[in-house]
């Protein structure tokens, strides 16, 4: 049962629809300002997407939008959600949809719940100013989450 387990996580997944845009930010602003909880600093941070299609790049809009917050998204390739990411890790998602995935993970949080914001939407397709919305809670979910105690 997810949150049950004594040991900690051995990797955290965060996770969104494509692996384009939500859950590449959340990992590599993670990764890059330090914004994961203390007794977590050993885990691999690691993004995922339950539809997404391999090797594809963060989309251009995200990229842009992103180096204005100070985080590269450059690089990243899409990789899509698979049982092997969820063994023991902490996967944290974007939307409801994306936690209904899985029950195999060590726990399973939304991130928007750690800043009582819930689903943060996906900004695709829209206005430069939806990405900035996107990526603003999820910074504020990941400060939230960088507090939280050892369980």
């Amino acid at each position: 049962m997810p949150g049950q387990h004594l040991t900690l996580p051995s990797r955290v997944v965060f996770c969104c629809t494509a692996n384009r845009i939500r859950s590449v930010f959340a990992a590599r602003a993670a990764t890059q300002l330090r914004l994961t909880p203390t007794w977590l600093a050993a885990a691999p941070i690691l993004s995922r997407g339950i539809l997404a299609e391999p090797d594809r790049a963060a989309m251009p809009i995200a990229i842009t939008v992103a180096a204005r917050l100070g985080i590269d998204l450059k690089g990243h390739a899409s990789h899509m959600l698979t049982q092997a990411d969820l063994q023991n890790a902490w996967l944290i998602g974007m939307t409801k949809e994306h936690l209904a995935q899985t029950t195999d993970a060590w726990r399973v949080n939304r991130l928007g719940d750690f800043e009582a914001t819930g689903d943060i939407a996906d900004p695709i397709g829209l206005a430069e100013s939806a990405y900035f919305t996107a990526f603003a809670a999820i910074l504020a979910g990941l400060q939230a989450w960088s507090r939280l105690p050892s369980p």
